[in-house]
């Protein structure tokens, strides 16, 4: 199943999902020209936590 690849981030706002992408190097003005669903955010968000 897809979702078990990612993480659950149910408890964390887009705001702490940003923030931490930032953190990581991820632009978040670059981001938003791409208009991520909350959904996309979240796996993005997943993958790269499971990396770090």
């Amino acid at each position: 199943m897809m979702q078990d690849k990612f993480m659950s981030t149910e408890n964390i706002s887009v705001e702490e999902m940003y923030k931490v992408l930032e953190e990581l190097g991820v632009k978040r003005e670059t981001l938003e020209k791409l208009h991520p669903s909350s959904k996309t955010l979240s796996h993005l968000y997943s993958s790269i936590k499971k990396q770090n």
